[in-house]
Formats: C-alpha cells, sequence, structure tokens
C-alpha cells in the first residue's frame, strides 16, 4: 500500500501492473521499495523495464550495490576523484590520497597520467571561461536586467 497507492493516484494502470507482477514473483518489501523508487525517479527506459521485467532491474538494481560495496584499487579511487572537483561531497582526506601513486604499476600511472592531464584542461578551461563572462558582465549588470533597463 506504502508504495502502490501513490503510483496509483498518479497512473492507476502502472500502479496495477506493477502491483500484479509485485505479488506473481512474491517479491519482498525492499524489492518492492526499489522497484518504486526505480519507476518513479528513473527514466522512460527504466520505466520501461521496471514493468516489463522486474526481476531484470533488481538483478541490475543488485549487482550495481555490489560493485559500490567492492573495495576499489588505488587507480580506482585516483580516477573517481578526478570527477569531484566541485561537488558537495568532499574528496577522501589528503592523508588517504598520499602514497597512492607509489601503488601504481607503471602503466597505471600513464593512464592515470592521462586522466589527470584531462581533468587539469577541464578545469582550466572552465576557469577561463568563467574570468571571460565575470570581465564581459561587468560590475554595472550585476542587479540589473539588460531588458528591463
Amino acid at each position: 500500500m506504502k508504495y502502490f497507492v501513490p503510483l496509483a493516484r498518479a497512473n492507476e494502470a502502472v500502479a496495477v501492473t506493477l502491483a500484479a507482477k509485485a505479488a506473481s514473483l512474491r517479491l519482498s518489501t525492499r524489492q518492492v521499495d526499489a522497484l518504486y523508487v526505480g519507476y518513479v525517479s528513473g527514466s522512460a527506459r527504466t520505466r520501461e523495464l521496471v514493468l516489463q521485467d522486474p526481476q531484470i532491474f533488481l538483478r541490475v538494481q543488485q549487482e550495481a550495490q555490489q560493485r559500490q560495496d567492492t573495495p576499489k584499487g588505488p587507480a580506482e579511487e585516483i580516477v573517481g576523484e578526478l570527477g569531484r572537483p566541485g561537488r558537495d561531497r568532499p574528496p577522501t582526506t589528503p592523508e588517504a590520497a598520499i602514497g597512492t601513486v607509489h601503488k601504481l604499476a607503471v602503466c597505471e600511472r600513464d593512464e592515470i597520467g592521462a586522466h589527470v592531464g584531462r581533468a587539469r584542461a577541464d578545469v582550466q578551461r572552465c576557469l577561463a571561461n568563467f574570468d571571460k563572462e565575470q570581465s564581459d558582465a561587468g560590475p554595472e549588470h550585476a542587479n540589473s536586467h539588460s531588458q528591463t533597463s
């Protein structure tokens, strides 16, 4: 009821279909929760998969969770950190990152070096664009809209 009533308010046919599949597969409450969340927050393709074959969707979800729980090697840790600048979540502590490069194989260092180079270029390009737009905007437009004045 916790999942199907709100869904039925939005789309009764989908709620009935999903409830029937959940009942026939004898899904647990957690599995129904995963289907509900997947359907409500998913893309059109995800919604289609949830309705067509909930078992496949649940299996993919479970495998994704297991991959997250698997410890990462030093190379994966560094590549993961490269995608983090400017995000709300904090990077790993500097102490944890110290010495990570020394744990890498030579081929991994070369690969990480390429990732770092691309990340550095992306950041520099972003900063240059910001500086250009900041100077183009100028202080005289800070509190007004050009069309309204």
